[in-house]
């Protein structure tokens, strides 16, 4: 299968079921960029139940801006506030020191773009997951991508997730929230560790 996907900040489960399981896909920088989306969020779950780790981006004059050209808001420590909302939550969870550091780096370097940080997030996860990813980024946007699956429109918080196809894991706070399907891959990753890979499959 070939795959067209948005340029997502730490994707969610399915989305690195269908980069597994993709034969070849196209990362679609060249897109409008929507608000409220994954491009520029994550969910993760936190002890108060669902948290969104959102990057903050700069305003633009031009309401239609392209994915590849919107740039990050370094004006508030945003990364030094994500990574202690990990640390808080995932502290307990068996793996989070597995792969603590290597993500630690990650938020001490300073972007300018949100796809170069969100290409590094999809970088730095395919690698924890042993997957080989065969992705390139888009040179032009196309509304259809012949003999191709898209994706582009399927990430967005607001439109009803399918939870069921969802096999449950051990969360951290699953005896007070249950279990909560369909987050961040940071949480799988850090709840079943190796097991991951198998799981997206």
């Amino acid at each position: 299968m070939k795959a067209v996907l948005p340029l997502v900040y730490f994707g969610n489960i399915r989305y690195f079921q269908i980069l597994s399981q993709s034969d070849a896909v196209v990362l679609d920088v060249y897109e409008h960029f929507e608000k409220q989306t994954f491009r520029n969020r994550c969910e993760i779950m936190a002890a108060n139940g669902s948290l969104d780790l959102i990057v903050p981006v700069k305003k633009d004059v031009h309401p239609k801006r392209v994915m590849k050209d919107v740039r990050i808001s370094n004006q508030e420590n945003w990364q030094r506030q994500h990574w202690r909302s990990l640390q808080s939550a995932y502290k307990a969870a068996p793996y989070f020191e597995f792969y603590e550091h290597h993500l630690q780096v990650l938020f001490e370097k300073r972007y300018e773009f949100l796809v170069d940080l969100n290409m590094d997030c999809l970088r730095l996860c395919a690698r924890f997951l042993e997957i080989d990813v065969n992705a390139e980024m888009s040179t032009e946007y196309l509304p259809e991508h012949p003999n191709t699956k898209d994706f582009r429109s399927s990430f967005d918080p607001k439109k009803n997730q399918d939870t069921q196809a969802f096999t449950s894991y051990t969360q951290v706070f699953e005896t007070k929230h249950g279990f909560v399907a369909n987050k961040s891959i940071l949480d799988l990753l850090f709840n079943t560790g190796p097991e991951a890979a198998a799981y997206l499959l």
